[in-house]
């Protein structure tokens, strides 16, 4: 909670976004766990869904 004095909420919001992101690429890092095509479609969508949510709130 401390980060929202620093970031709009909406930012703070966005980035959440990145947190199953984080963990994947961690646990394919750290455990040797396979990444799959469709956790590798999900990962994308997510990367596209966060890029153009910043450039809407970015255009504002």
């Amino acid at each position: 909670m401390n980060s929202l004095r620093w970031l709009p909420v909406h930012l703070a919001g966005i980035m959440l976004y990145f947190i199953p992101l984080v963990a994947l690429f961690l646990s394919w890092l750290f455990l040797d766990e396979q990444f799959t095509f469709l956790q590798g479609v999900g990962f994308i969508v997510t990367v596209l869904s966060v890029y153009f949510l910043n450039r809407k709130y970015s255009e504002e």
